[in-house]
């Protein structure tokens, strides 16, 4: 794994792709341009010209986002949305667009290093059974971020959020768990969900599942779209000999309401895939609203004690 590089130039291909590409880049951007340029410059510098097809998705930024894809990055395909549609519809516009062999879905505030998309790329082709394939995660400071989890489990969500006490509980049950492992391992292994903010899928595999569920516009679309492949027998690997460098949060940082979305969406989650009927997605709300009222109150504690920005 190799760390963090220096700034790269922006980088033209010296002619249209020669035929269909091998791999489709989707880049989803609101409000990010500083750093969807230094992604897009990391991608043009990743793989040929004739392997690659870029498509950048911008939500309705008003930083001028689009207009730097429009001028600086001329081979870069460009959607530009008139509203903000959340993440997921935004993915659903790249992929449809998309005509490589494998999609690549990379948040603009990630950067690849080099071989990090055709490594990926031909770990799948390599292994017909895999739907996608995620790399190591590195923070800024070249860190490994723990970015692979297992599906939910309403209990140890509920313990870990409400109990007095419940930290230690909580990771004295989770300790041994593999996803506490894995940031750590230097194989391939299978997994449940990586985070998607770098990750590459089988299109056909993406279509098969109809692609995001856009009930979920920003958080738990990854968790769902991985749970609905896995449901079809389908498998998903962390592959950590290959890295990509997260400027964690980016864009969510700017979202006001990020804990109420967050709340809507993991209660959406739980009832449509954990607690079905009507007395299961009671328990579920009623799980979820206790889980709400400690999360929001710590996080308004910490911000009166100026432990958040």
């Amino acid at each position: 794994m190799t760390s963090h590089g220096p700034h790269l130039p922006p980088r033209q291909a010296s002619g249209p792709p020669l035929g269909p590409p091998l791999v489709s880049v989707v880049v989803v951007s609101w409000n990010t341009r500083d750093r969807l340029a230094r992604c897009l410059r990391h991608v043009q510098c990743s793989a040929s010209a004739e392997r690659l097809e870029i498509i950048a998705v911008d939500n309705n930024s008003t930083d001028g986002s689009a207009e730097l894809v429009g001028s600086e990055f001329e081979q870069v395909l460009l959607i530009r949305n008139g509203e903000n549609r959340g993440y997921a519809a935004a993915c659903n516009q790249g992929l449809r667009r998309a005509r490589g062999e494998f999609v690549c879905l990379l948040n603009s505030d990630c950067y690849v290093e080099a071989g990090t998309i055709s490594g990926l790329s031909d770990f799948l082709a390599a292994h017909p059974a895999a739907a996608g394939a995620a790399p190591a995660l590195l923070n800024a400071d070249g860190e490994l971020e723990n970015s692979v989890s297992e599906f939910p489990r309403p209990f140890l969500l509920w313990l870990g959020a409400t109990v007095p006490g419940s930290l230690r509980v909580y990771s004295a049950i989770t300790r041994n768990r593999p996803s506490r492992r894995l940031p750590a391992c230097r194989h391939e292994v299978e997994v449940d969900q990586p985070m998607t903010s770098c990750m590459v899928f089988r299109r056909s595999s993406l279509m098969e599942v109809g692609g995001f569920d856009e009930s979920f516009p920003l958080f738990y679309n990854d968790v769902d779209l991985c749970l609905r492949l896995r449901q079809r027998g389908l498998q998903i690997w962390y592959v950590p000999r290959l890295a990509a460098i997260h400027d964690h949060g980016a864009s969510t940082r700017q979202f006001s309401a990020t804990l109420h979305e967050n709340h809507a969406a993991r209660l959406l989650y739980f009832r449509r895939h954990l607690m079905s009927g009507r007395i299961g997605s009671a328990l579920a709300f009623a799980m979820m609203q206790v889980v709400h009222w400690f999360r929001f109150h710590a996080l308004r504690r910490r911000a009166l004690e100026g432990w958040l920005p």
